[in-house]
């Protein structure tokens, strides 16, 4: 006779698995990126949000100190948390398999998730800064000047369905 898994085994598995699975499902959410409460840019009207979204969607209008400085859109937040999906999916399979409680699952992907956008922001070179953006900044990062912004994304785990964001 082989050993091996019987089908009880199989089924017993595939019912825990049901279970923990059904868990997520419409509870629990992580929403990641610049919260409302994240406070105002540094030096500006505008919160950390507001620039956040601006930087990501871009503003073709925009003036620095007079002059015409077009903010093109470079996209941080949905490819942001994709370049950490591995990381996610990962967490979640593990989570599962050790029986962690889901909250426990929910904030680790969020933490992964919010780092992940974060490395991104620090990596993207793409569409650079104008010449006299980087004379102002006194760097040419896209998406960095003092780190503020990219320090102000955060995530959050909450029971309520978001009702706004990208």
């Amino acid at each position: 006779m082989a050993s091996g898994i019987k089908i009880t085994d199989f089924q017993i598995a595939q019912d825990q698995l049901r279970k923990k699975l059904a868990e997520f499902k419409n509870k629990n959410f992580v929403t990641v990126g610049i919260h409302e409460d994240a406070g105002n840019h540094a030096g500006s009207a505008k919160t950390n949000a507001q620039i956040g979204a601006l930087l990501n969607y871009g503003d073709e209008t925009n003036t620095l100190n007079g002059h015409a400085a077009p903010i093109p859109p470079r996209p941080w937040l949905i490819p942001g948390v994709q370049s950490g999906m591995q990381d996610v999916v990962d967490t979640i399979k593990n989570g599962i398999e050790t029986d962690l409680p889901v909250d426990v699952i929910m904030e680790q992907v969020g933490a992964f998730a919010a780092g992940a956008t974060q490395q991104y922001m620090t990596d993207l070179k793409t569409p650079p800064n104008s010449p006299y953006t980087i004379a102002q900044k006194g760097s040419s990062n896209p998406l960095i000047d003092t780190g503020a912004l990219r320090a102000s994304v955060t995530y959050v785990v909450t029971n309520d369905e978001p009702e706004e964001g990208i």
